[in-house]
């Protein structure tokens, strides 16, 4: 049998390193981007050598939602799988509930950020996932996205006002305390789906898909930043924050093309690095409040702010440490003694992030180090959590 026949005819994988590595390369750019801006001075961080890695760091998110998307796809397989209703309802309200600690702690009542949005990606994409013809609706509803925010949402830009829901679905317009509107960026996590499902029989070791793959990415890669320069001679902005403007939304398919095409050439020719990068399942959500809880202690003990070649140096030190400590916290949670006593230590562990919600809710936002304490406590135990839930029978390893 030659390669193209073994991979025609292989079962299609629920697991692939290289979406791992995407996720570790996704947290390396996050945390590129939060310390420019917490450990740089506001000229170092937009307009100096290490503001070309604060602004790449912008596209974490575009990255983590792609994830998002491509990991359902590969774990709901072609025929899609039983509807989880449960298990998808508390992964949600999890992620949710570690979103908020971030407002409650600043006095906020709620809003969305990157957690809710998981959230909310996660359920649509799931929901989609269980029709007859998931990829069509996926590209359907891209389609529909893109011109929401594109073309109808700048015709009634003078007419919002950012405070109601179709100011968030159009996306047009910002909104307080919401940085990801449903247009554009539920398009990332669809296509996300879109591709997963296109990649989920291909195997790295057979030449003819894998090169295919790498040539058609790189092709549209260079397609893409191309046209995004072409943008920047128009002064078209490539801005993120409140709404997407459409220069970095054409910008941001390059760099998650590099990212996917990357996460394959680490997979294929330097395995030991592609090792040390995967983040997988609740190391991926750990590395999150671990990597802001270390932010946290810098702001507390360093005279702000600090030097490029010093930021280069720490950066590097926030990243190591990061992907140490939350791969260490996910294999704890993956352990046999978790396993055993899953039942008692669910009961513990909503207790305990019960305990951190109400001081949260109750503390003031002056009490620095608690409140950090408190929401990386809270956070973590959202991470065990969602390990636990993943472990049970029936439920999905994304």
């Amino acid at each position: 049998m030659n390669a193209t026949a073994a991979v025609s005819t292989a079962k299609p994988r629920a697991f692939a390193l290289e979406l791992d590595v995407l996720r570790g390369l996704a947290a390396l750019l996050m945390i590129l981007n939060h310390a420019g801006f917490a450990l740089l001075s506001p000229a170092d961080a937009t307009d100096s050598a290490s503001a070309v890695a604060v602004f790449l760091g912008g596209f974490a998110p575009v990255v983590f939602f792609f994830a998002t998307g491509f990991g359902i796809a590969l774990a709901s397989g072609p025929k899609g799988r039983p509807l989880d209703a449960t298990g998808l309802l508390w992964k949600a309200l999890l992620l949710v509930v570690a979103d908020q600690l971030f407002f409650w702690r600043a006095g906020v009542v709620w809003g969305i950020d990157f957690f809710s949005f998981i959230a909310l990606s996660t359920v649509v994409v799931t929901l989609v996932a269980q029709l007859r013809r998931p990829v069509p609706v996926c590209i359907g509803l891209i389609l529909l996205l893109l011109g929401l925010r594109y073309g109808l949402g700048p015709a009634l830009r003078s007419q919002l006002h950012g405070t109601s829901v179709l100011d968030w679905v159009l996306g047009a317009t910002t909104i307080p305390h919401i940085s990801y509107p449903l247009s554009p960026w539920m398009v990332y996590p669809l296509l996300g789906f879109v591709l997963g499902r296109m990649y989920a029989r291909v195997d790295l070791r057979s030449p003819q898909p894998r090169n295919r793959w790498l040539l058609i990415g790189l092709a549209l890669m260079l397609g893409t930043l191309g046209a995004a320069a072409w943008m920047a001679t128009l002064n078209t902005g490539f801005f993120r924050w409140g709404m997407v403007s459409a220069a970095f939304f054409v910008l941001s398919l390059g760099v998650l093309l590099a990212a996917g095409l990357l996460s394959m050439l680490l997979v294929m020719a330097q395995r030991p690095l592609a090792g040390a990068l995967a983040l997988r399942g609740v190391a991926s959500f750990a590395v999150i409040p671990i990597h802001y809880a270390l932010l946290d202690a810098c702001d507390a003990t360093l005279s702000l702010p600090i030097g490029q070649g010093a930021f280069a140096v720490l950066v590097i030190g926030i990243a190591a440490i990061s992907f140490v400590v939350a791969s260490w916290f996910a294999a704890r949670v993956s352990s046999a003694f978790f396993t055993t006593h899953r039942r008692a230590l669910i009961v513990l562990l909503l207790s305990v992030l019960g305990a951190a919600v109400v001081g949260v809710v109750l503390g003031s936002p002056r009490e620095t180090a608690r409140m950090v304490l408190l929401v990386l406590t809270g956070q973590l135990v959202v991470a065990a959590l969602l390990g636990l839930r993943l472990s049970w029978p029936g439920a999905a390893r994304t």
